[in-house]
């Protein structure tokens, strides 16, 4: 068991050209600061239900895993996770049954908290799923949210370990686990791609339809011949929207 007490802190200072916007392909940059103060307190045991010297066969030994940690975080408030885990010797050392539920608490960190936002150009082509062109350049907006909740997750696993007393140095696996995630923390990059185009095209700003030549040319105000505004591409067909 323990206890434990840390202070986070982060700075990220530009330059005078950062902070006038002269860098090519880059807006204009901000200075950025943070803080957060964590205090936690944990505790694990591993209890030994039977043994070699105290055992009913199928239950040549068994033994218990158990932990929890407790946080309190100045800017996220409490968390709770708790481990535990079990591992089964039904007949003797040689084939262990093991498996484990466990919890996790993930709070942004302060950069992507408070990193200020930036606009670049991706510098790599792709194709679009949805116009099926393809296109040379995204522009992708990166940095700091400061909405940003806590990232959580859940963790089932089971498996056995086989060691068999003929063949010295043996020790063979197999494992299973389902790990759940919610409100998954990332960068731009990490969630861009033609899977996440594809699914989740409302995520997506695309720029005016531009490959309908009879539509550019007849997009004019009758009243004042000037261009109308371009409509943004439908997400869900990926051409203009209907009239």
């Amino acid at each position: 068991m323990g206890v434990e007490y840390r202070t986070e802190e982060f700075s990220d200072l530009h330059d005078q050209l950062q902070l006038d916007g002269a860098v090519v392909g880059q807006t204009p940059q901000l200075d950025n600061n943070g803080r957060r103060n964590v205090t936690s307190a944990y505790i694990e045991t591993r209890i030994p239900i039977t043994g070699p010297k105290w055992n009913v066969l199928p239950f040549y030994r068994v033994d218990i895993t158990a932990a929890g940690r407790l946080d309190h975080y100045s800017d996220f408030g409490d968390s709770e996770v708790p481990t535990i885990g079990i591992e089964w010797r039904p007949f003797n050392e040689e084939l262990m049954l093991r498996g484990s539920y466990s919890e996790n608490f993930r709070p942004a960190s302060l950069q992507q908290l408070f990193n200020h936002s930036l606009d670049a150009l991706s510098g790599s082509p792709f194709t679009d799923p949805l116009r099926g062109d393809l296109v040379q350049e995204v522009n992708l907006k990166s940095g700091g949210n400061p909405n940003l909740q806590p990232e959580t997750a859940s963790q089932w696993t089971a498996g056995l370990v086989f060691s068999p007393k003929q063949v010295k140095g043996l020790r063979a696996s197999v494992d299973w686990l389902q790990i759940k995630r919610k409100n998954e923390i990332g960068t731009t990059s990490d969630f861009f791609g033609y899977e996440y185009l594809a699914v989740q095209p409302g995520r997506y700003t695309r720029q005016p339809y531009e490959g309908d030549a009879a539509f550019l040319a007849n997009n004019t105000d009758p009243n004042t011949g000037l261009p109308l505004p371009i409509p943004q591409i439908d997400p869900a067909t990926g051409q203009p929207p209907a009239a």
